[in-house]
């Protein structure tokens, strides 16, 4: 839990530092956005343990759903009630989750953890002209995949479900793109690292994702700087990905804790625009 208050803790900063822009000095916006970068390994990771360990991943996604949109309401009157020269309208960092959860969503549909049953075998009835010891094999393609308890899958027939999968991920990979959320695409492809480092390694988890990162932020950063001639902070987000593997306690927290956090995302961008409003106009 100590991990996600420190990224409630960072995210607020930073996002004071993007609300109050033109207000604070220069350097003290700055640096509040660079401390709200460090929030973005927090959420990706959380939202990978968190679909592991979901019981419904329906509910999951609906709950993201719902804060994601209630914290955009939020923005969006503010917006529509600013003066001349208000901001644009932007898409708050909850979406960079859900899309990344329809990502990972696709990914473990098409990426089965693996046979349950491999065949069921029927001893065929013997009589007294073929005094038959033969088996009946019968597989189903159903019955070769088991889908962790948590996740719930359409029943469609296996093709239908692989083509699902395969346009969700193409899907959730091109949209934030040209969606107007910021590091919305950096956030999605660090949540697809986490992903495969939970699903495929063993071992040391940090240090894999850590030279995965690395290389995100060496071909984000490269191809940012190449179409627009300008070098993005991002990379100081890699501070805090080893907090995400520090030790913490497997039990499952209370209910009330888990909505707190959610809920966490629009209260906090509520306060920090109504001071804004109240105080600048």
């Amino acid at each position: 839990m100590y991990k996600k208050l420190l990224g409630c803790l960072l995210l607020a900063v930073g996002n004071v530092g993007l609300v109050f822009r033109g207000i604070l000095p220069d350097p003290v916006q700055e640096i509040f956005v660079l401390l709200g970068l460090l929030s973005i390994p927090i959420f990706a990771h959380a939202l990978v343990i968190g679909f592991f360990r979901t019981r419904d991943s329906a509910a999951y996604f609906l709950r993201l759903t719902v804060f994601a949109s209630l914290t955009q309401f939020i923005i969006y009157l503010y917006i529509s009630r600013s003066g001349p020269g208000r901001p644009e309208m932007f898409l708050n960092p909850m979406y960079i989750l859900l899309i990344g959860f329809g990502l990972i969503y696709g990914l473990e549909i098409l990426i089965p953890c693996g046979p349950q049953r491999i065949a069921s075998m029927r001893l065929l009835e013997a009589n007294t002209q073929t005094k038959s010891d033969r088996f009946d094999v019968r597989i189903s393609s159903r019955d070769m995949i088991e889908w962790p308890d948590g996740l719930k899958v359409p029943d469609w027939p296996i093709v239908t479900l692989q083509l699902f999968g395969i346009s969700l991920v193409v899907f959730c990979l091109v949209l934030p793109i040209f969606l107007p959320i910021e590091y919305g695409l950096f956030g999605v492809l660090l949540i697809a690292i986490f992903y495969a480092i939970e699903k495929v390694v063993s071992g040391r988890k940090a240090v894999a994702a850590f030279f995965c990162m690395l290389m995100l932020i060496a071909a984000y950063t490269y191809l940012l700087y190449r179409l627009t001639g300008k070098f993005d902070p991002v990379g100081v987000s890699i501070a805090t990905l080893f907090i995400c593997y520090l030790p913490e306690k497997s039990r499952r927290p209370k209910r009330w804790a888990q909505y707190a956090f959610y809920a966490f995302f629009p209260l906090h961008i509520l306060v920090i625009l109504l001071i804004r409003f109240f105080l600048f106009g």
